[in-house]
């Protein structure tokens, strides 16, 4: 996963970690965890950012897919 990317996304969509733990009922270490790549998001949960964040596909796939 692309870290960078996808926090850069985040500042763009103006969304913390915060929210995130909120909308996903989760914890923010759980979250921040997930950020740092140290757990890794469910599908589900990529999904919810992949709509959350208006991702392109391209997006998607630099954030989740490519190294």
């Amino acid at each position: 996963m692309n870290e960078k990317k996808l926090k850069i996304k985040m500042i763009e969509a103006e969304v913390t970690a915060k929210d995130l733990a909120t909308d996903l009922q989760q914890t923010r270490q759980s979250i921040y965890n997930k950020l740092t790549g140290k757990t890794d998001f469910s599908l589900k949960e990529i999904k919810f950012l992949k709509e959350k964040l208006n991702l392109t596909d391209d997006d998607f796939l630099d954030i989740f897919i490519r190294d």
